[in-house]
């Protein structure tokens, strides 16, 4: 299929070569109408090449989206879109997270804050 503005060339010459008086109505009006219809072409050529521009823009920006997240998670599984956190495969439905102590490098489980405080450690000393 020829591109809009192709087809819109085609028309015009048509419409330039048919040979009726230049001051009829019939002339006037399929001249106003061809020449409307190639504004509308060139128009929406226009919009086709910022159509394109703007996915390539959104494409970029996913990639960089994904390397920031790559970056931020990298522990997270490709195929499921899960995380690898280090806990047992139960303490995320008991709430609880298991994090390392940044002084001693001990195992801490904490509890999920429930909304009525913070949540509580176990199984580490605080005194540090």
């Amino acid at each position: 299929m020829a591109s809009l503005k192709a087809r819109m060339a085609y028309l015009q010459g048509l419409t330039a070569g048919l040979e009726m008086p230049a001051d009829s109505k019939e002339t006037k009006l399929l001249t106003g109408i061809v020449d409307i219809m190639a504004e509308f072409a060139d128009v929406v050529d226009d919009l086709k090449v910022s159509q394109d521009r703007l996915e390539d823009y959104l494409e970029s920006i996913d990639e960089d989206l994904y390397g920031l997240e790559r970056d931020i998670y990298p522990g997270e599984d490709d195929v499921n879109g899960d995380y690898n956190l280090d806990m047992d495969d139960t303490d995320h439905l008991n709430g609880i997270t298991v994090v390392n102590c940044p002084h001693c490098d001990s195992e801490i489980r904490v509890a999920e804050d429930n909304g009525h405080g913070t949540g509580h450690g176990t199984g580490h000393d605080e005194a540090h």
